[in-house]
């Protein structure tokens, strides 16, 4: 069984989603770090922002807080 890699996603990483409209240009998603956020939950309750989000909590051992 092979994999299609037709297709990528870039996703900029940010801890702001307020940091949302600087990636636009760059970045076809954006990867919400809630480990390093503050207040994380509100902040996605709240996002409105064009990109689509792949929330993350990362583990210590994958470089979380």
């Amino acid at each position: 069984m092979g994999m299609d890699f037709e297709e990528f996603v870039l996703a900029a990483v940010v801890t702001d989603l307020a940091d949302e409209p600087a990636a636009r240009e760059h970045a076809d998603a954006v990867e919400f770090r809630m480990d390093l956020a503050d207040d994380p939950l509100p902040a996605l309750d709240d996002y409105d922002g064009e990109l689509p989000v792949i929330a993350t909590n990362r583990a210590a051992w994958e470089g979380g807080e």
